[in-house]
């Protein structure tokens, strides 16, 4: 019996917010990071706050396994203060109303979606599992591909509209008969890499560009630095939090601080650390 799975795309829209007053510019680990911060250019522009210097594509709604920022203690540079994240204990804890969109409790307690190859993160589609051909063809959904722990059901390039002009990019993969077919992707430039301990997917990092800065920082594009100054020019840009060595940060003194916080998964919770 075929039964249905996203692959880590859940993890790209359903990344709990952070913050400890509820910023709504986090990455997947639920740090409170905001958009203010010595940007390295990820998905969202590098202006997330992420200046780890790493190249996980971070754009706000979790494509990644990130725990490395400047608000928990240095480990990247930034500043040794306390914000409110989110932390799992299980993975039961990373279900959503109930789902299991197969989310895994990872190493440093954070929500993410475990990839084994590239493969899967080069096709960001919703697909079902199989062991031949047949089911996909009986479900009208192309052919069975390996993915290595597990095959899915993937659409082939359509002779009347062909990848290109679905504006993707056709790459050969091979089904489960062992034979060659050409499937189409929108993110065959992203692969699956070690981030923090775990095997989760990564995408291309944009480049760095002083125009998405808001006008009250210092922006140093040689640097790719967007920095605060004073919290007055965090109040101005509508970020929360104080102007922390250039970066508005939201801190906390206590889980206290983090009880308003909405958790998006069905366990675990936000911690002051």
């Amino acid at each position: 019996m075929m039964k249905s799975s996203t692959l880590f795309f859940a993890t790209l829209l359903l990344a709990p917010l952070a913050g400890c007053s509820g910023d709504d510019d986090s990455d997947d680990t639920g740090n409170s990071t905001t958009p203010t911060t010595s940007a390295t250019g990820g998905d969202d522009n590098g202006m997330t706050g992420d200046d780890d210097g790493d190249d996980d594509g971070d754009d706000g709604m979790t494509d990644d396994a990130d725990t490395g920022t400047e608000s928990e203690g240095g480990d990247d540079g930034g500043p040794d203060v306390a914000v409110c994240q989110y932390e799992c204990a299980a993975d039961a804890d990373c279900t959503i109303s109930g789902m299991d969109l197969g989310l895994t409790c990872g190493s440093n307690d954070y929500c993410f979606s475990p990839c084994a190859a590239d493969l899967e993160c080069q096709l960001l589609v919703a697909v079902t599992e199989c062991t031949t051909n047949q089911e996909c063809t009986d479900a009208f959904q192309g052919v069975c591909i390996d993915f290595g722990d597990t095959d899915f059901c993937v659409a082939e390039e359509d002779p009347m509209a062909d990848c290109a002009s679905l504006m993707s990019t056709a790459i050969d993969v091979t089904d489960v008969d062992g034979t060659t077919v050409t499937v189409c992707s929108s993110t065959s430039d992203w692969t699956c890499g070690d981030v923090s301990g775990d095997m989760t997917c990564t995408g291309p990092t944009a480049a760095f560009s002083c125009e998405f800065c808001p006008d009250s920082f210092t922006c140093d594009e040689a640097a790719e630095t967007c920095e605060c100054g004073t919290t007055a020019d965090c109040e101005s840009a509508m970020f929360p939090g104080e102007c922390i060595e250039g970066a508005c940060i939201d801190t906390c003194e206590g889980d206290a601080d983090c009880e308003g916080i909405t958790n998006t998964y069905d366990g675990g919770g936000y911690v002051c650390k």
